[in-house]
């Protein structure tokens, strides 16, 4: 995946934390993958202020934790990846029924054009092109909420569970039901039907809930039984 270019403004700080979040959320890092701050400023061409900054706020942000030679995004537990579900649960439905109410002209048919490019991804060789087309769904739907708190909140935990949902997608059923939910949601929105967009996202997270019971290892940490 290519990675994006920094640009010499003001706060560059910024950029660089958008940058490495972005990777996150690609899956183009993975659970237990460094980041060494000297690594990533040599990489990005900058100094080590603006990375040291970026690394501290995305670990503030629980996106990162610190480990023995920087930072690195956490292996998650079954446990809290059903906690983060059970947050989102409580307010991605809640935008969704705003969205409805609050979208733009524009916003629709962009949300419109993510759902049908999000539909043409599912069956694509490489399953990371349908977790970008839903990556990009999800961004058109959240800047619907013009609650900017609900809005900035819901992405925080969309990104929390980012890597969850890239090995979840691997299973072709998985994007089928995922598209399917979505193209609801849409259909809802552009037909101005606050209650059944706001059930199609529900049954979309209840779903998300029902795959942990078959949930893969990689990037997983089940809890050892104690002896």
């Amino acid at each position: 995946m290519r990675t994006g270019q920094i640009v010499h403004v003001q706060r560059l700080r910024d950029q660089v934390y958008n940058l490495i979040r972005e990777e996150l959320r690609s899956g183009t890092l993975g659970p237990g993958q460094r980041l060494v701050e000297v690594t990533l400023a040599e990489r990005l061409g900058v100094s080590r202020t603006p990375v040291r900054e970026a690394l501290f706020q995305l670990a503030r942000d629980g996106l990162l934790v610190e480990s023995d030679r920087g930072y690195m995004l956490p292996h998650q537990t079954p446990e809290a990846i059903r906690e983060r579900l059970e947050v989102r649960l409580l307010l991605e439905p809640a935008v969704a029924r705003r969205a409805c109410k609050e979208a733009t002209r524009e916003q629709i048919e962009n949300l419109k054009r993510a759902t049908e490019h999000q539909r043409r991804q599912v069956k694509a060789t490489n399953h990371l092109k349908f977790v970008e087309a839903n990556v990009r769904f999800r961004d058109v739907l959240l800047s619907m909420c013009r609650n900017s708190l609900l809005q900035k909140t819901a992405r925080l935990y969309d990104d929390w569970f980012r890597w969850y949902q890239i090995v979840a997608f691997r299973k072709l059923e998985n994007r089928q039901k995922v598209a399917a939910f979505h193209k609801s949601v849409c259909d809802a929105i552009a037909g101005d039907r606050p209650a059944m967009a706001e059930k199609a996202m529900r049954e979309d997270l209840e779903l998300a809930l029902a795959e942990l019971a078959t949930l893969p290892n990689s990037g997983v940490e089940r809890p050892r039984r104690r002896a």
